[in-house]
């Protein structure tokens, strides 16, 4: 898996990612409120290192979701592989440009 993300435009090297595994959640037929681990999908959360600074002072925001703001942005990328499958899904894909070799 690790080897897909790398090579994936919007991950590369993992070097610089926090990388967060867990198994997929599937519903229960005849429980739906109780849900149990999908064996066969492994879902991610990957953040790149180095991407949030904290500024003192004093803030309020609307209510909402998502996540705190800092200030600036905390690159995040989330997906899952299906194992059966081989089927990579990225999320919040913003690819960086790929130097120039001269």
């Amino acid at each position: 898996m690790e080897a897909r993300l790398a090579d994936h435009p919007c991950v590369g090297s993992l070097d610089s990612w926090e990388r967060n595994y867990r198994y997929g959640e599937r519903r229960r037929t005849f429980w739906p409120q109780i849900d149990h681990a999908d064996l066969d999908v492994i879902t991610f959360h990957l953040r790149r290192a180095g991407t949030v600074e904290i500024i003192p002072g004093r803030a309020i925001f609307s209510t909402g979701s998502g996540d705190w703001p800092d200030s600036r942005a905390i690159r995040a990328i989330d997906g899952s592989l299906v194992l059966s499958s081989g089927r990579l899904s990225v999320s919040r894909c913003q690819a960086e440009p790929k130097a120039r070799s001269s």
